[in-house]
């Protein structure tokens, strides 16, 4: 990756004036300053890369099928010698590579300045083959913006695969926690890369090529580390037990459940910081987990928490996934139906999201491009969550819920 620094020389001469009475003479001299201003930089440091590996070995009755990803030096791969050396296939004479997935620096002569070729070759349903490769960064912090990859040719078999989630790129940091979009990296972090495909079983694959493209982000970033939400309270919610009863679909939104809470009071109803901002009504409602669920009608006991609170205990895939969210119900689209934005709102905060809805897609781009500082003010909603107390009630785990409440 090209790097570009500035530097420049300046000279700075000072006149020093001295004059005593209208009698004497002035006398001068110079102070002569010297120095250099060098920017910082922004660049990928490529360290080492790998891959997955498929051998068959067999011999003095050792045979099988053998799947690893090999982390060699920079620069090397497996051959049969290494694969015949490992312990666990002693006995085995023969090794014959039919399968892999690698990543290697490019070389000068690489079309379009790409700084790692990845390839993979002679693929099979139904693995997961994974190349990867390790970077650092240059002099000062930064966040990585956004990931993009597609297809360049093939692109009537291969850009599907990446619609619908089978090709993808996931980040790691030294300490194997996910890197995210939005997430600080400094310049001693060690960062890798994994780019994921797994074909389908699916005959329509067979002889099938094709080569694909991949950007990453990153943008100098220099503010404090924070985990993206709030003080703990931007509303004033009651700190008792509540009573909360759901129907589906929501007709106030429209919405996946409309939530109707009691044991609070009439509006206006409040403590020594105020009246509430949530009394008992029925409310907008959507869906935190995909796969526990409530039974309408049913009363269910729960608590209420802002999402913004420190304390919250559904943190979503994201240090930005409640902000976004947040957007999302301050940004519904005309005509969006309550299935494409519970879609979005699930994205961040539960099973993420692997469909092609556009609708559904263009929201997630927005909360991740316009939302992940997002703070509701005086007239927007914010997302209250209803937190089951106690989290098993009526022989099944509840599920997880929140609902709009303007603040």
């Amino acid at each position: 990756m090209n790097t570009q620094q500035l530097s420049t020389v300046f000279l700075v001469s000072t006149l020093a004036l001295a004059g005593i009475g209208i009698s004497y003479s002035g006398f001068t001299d110079n102070l002569n300053i010297f120095g250099t201003v060098q920017t910082a930089t922004v660049e990928f440091n490529i360290e080492s890369y790998s891959g997955t590996w498929v051998w068959k070995v067999w011999g003095d009755g050792y045979q099988g099928v053998e799947i690893f990803t090999y982390h060699g030096d920079v620069g090397t791969e497996p051959d049969a010698d290494d694969i015949l050396a490992m312990p666990e296939f002693s006995g085995a004479t023969n090794a014959e590579l039919i399968s892999y997935a690698y990543a290697r620096a490019a070389d000068a002569g690489d079309p379009d300045d790409y700084d790692i070729i990845l390839e993979f070759d002679n693929l099979f349903p139904s693995v997961d083959f994974v190349a990867d490769f390790v970077f650092t960064i240059g002099s000062i912090p930064v966040k990585v913006n956004n990931i993009i990859y597609a297809a360049v040719t093939g692109i009537d078999w291969l850009q599907p695969l990446i619609d619908d989630g089978y090709i993808y790129a996931t980040m790691w940091d030294q300490d194997d926690n996910e890197i995210v979009f939005g997430s600080q990296i400094h310049p001693d972090d060690i960062i890798t890369v994994e780019v994921h495909i797994n074909i389908p079983q699916d005959n329509d694959f067979q002889g099938k090529s094709g080569t694909g493209a991949a950007l990453i982000s990153i943008v100098q970033w220099t503010d404090e580390c924070d985990d993206g939400q709030l003080d703990d309270k931007i509303v004033n919610l009651p700190e008792f037990t509540v009573t909360m009863t759901c129907s589906t679909p929501g007709y106030l939104g429209p919405s996946y459940w409309d939530h109707v809470i009691s044991g609070i009071g009439p509006e206006g109803t409040g403590d020594g910081d105020g009246p509430y901002n949530i009394w008992d009504d029925t409310w907008v409602g959507w869906c935190v987990s995909e796969t526990t669920y409530i039974v309408p009608g049913q009363p269910y006991t729960i608590d209420l928490m802002s999402s913004y609170d420190p304390d919250n205990p559904w943190a979503g895939h994201y240090s930005y996934s409640w902000p976004c969210v947040n957007y999302i119900i301050n940004n519904k689209p005309m005509g969006a139906t309550w299935e494409q934005i519970q879609n979005a709102i699930w994205y961040f905060i539960d099973g993420g999201y692997s469909g092609s809805d556009p609708v559904v897609l263009d929201l997630i781009d927005d909360a991740v491009a316009n939302g992940q500082d997002f703070q509701p003010d005086t007239g927007q909603l914010i997302a209250v969550l209803c937190i089951p107390n106690p989290d098993f009630q009526h022989g099944y785990v509840v599920q997880k819920t929140f609902i709009e409440v303007d603040p």
